[in-house]
């Protein structure tokens, strides 16, 4: 129950989410506290009588109540009043790294060879980092350009057995879809931390004799590449940039 002539205020929004943050660190003098700081140009919803009490949710799941304090966003904003564990879980959820800056998920297509012969096969692996409490992730690559001919899928597979795949020793289930050329891997329970450079899966391509010129390869952003965490809530993700392999007439060297 209120205390009389107590108010009690509903934000219409969030008044600031994950996305928002640029870095958060522990308090050095207080234990229960957070010091966050925001992005460039985020305007988080203002607070009514700050210190504000305010309710902290996780993959949509309601985690802590805590006191929340900022003036503007030109100031790091603190959020105190935290239990040992809620703030482990909320700097593990969130993916902090070395000096409280938010590493991110990022993956990457990394062909093991930048020019090949037309008729070759061009193996790309695919790799993820910064990811946190993952579960499963479907990606995507996208392999475009040449100015003759076109490229095929020649195979699609996840090396099982790398130790530097990203569920390693662990039991999972593994599928590919040539016709929108995306591998699908899952855990069959549990979750994984892969902070470092991690394994996620090979695609070939062959270049036919006829081809030549440039592919553009990258992993495709959107829908067909999604990353999971335990509790089935989408990751964000960063995508590298797009790498090129040169494909050129036999004998021309590669």
């Amino acid at each position: 129950m209120l205390e009389e002539d107590r108010a009690v205020y509903v934000a219409p929004r969030n008044i600031f989410t994950a996305g928002d943050i640029l870095s958060i660190e522990q308090s050095n003098s207080d234990a229960s506290a957070l010091v966050i700081s925001l992005r460039d140009g985020v305007s988080p919803l203002p607070l009514v009588n700050p210190p504000a009490r305010v309710a902290v949710y996780m993959d949509g799941r309601h985690s802590a109540i805590a006191h929340l304090d900022y003036y503007d966003s030109s100031t790091p904003a603190t959020l105190s009043g935290l239990l040992p564990g809620q703030i482990q879980r909320l700097m593990r959820a969130l993916n902090i790294g070395q000096f409280g800056v938010m590493n991110g998920t990022n993956l990457s297509a990394v062909p093991r060879e930048t020019t090949v012969a037309a008729g070759s096969s061009i193996k790309v692996d695919i790799f993820g980092s910064g990811m946190v409490d993952l579960r499963a992730y479907q990606v995507a690559l996208d392999a475009v350009g040449g100015a003759i001919g076109a490229l095929r899928v020649e195979s699609m597979f996840v090396d099982t057995v790398r130790p530097d795949f990203a569920f390693s020793g662990l039991a999972v289930v593994t599928a590919a879809d040539e016709n929108r050329v995306r591998l699908l891997t899952a855990l069959y329970e549990g979750s994984v931390d892969a902070v470092d450079e991690a394994y996620l899966g090979t695609i070939v391509f062959t270049a036919p004799r006829d081809y030549v010129g440039e592919v553009q390869i990258k992993v495709r952003a959107g829908n067909d590449t999604l990353l999971r965490n335990e509790a089935g809530s989408p990751v964000r993700y960063d995508v590298a940039e797009t790498v090129i392999v040169n494909v050129t007439r036999p004998g021309q060297g590669n």
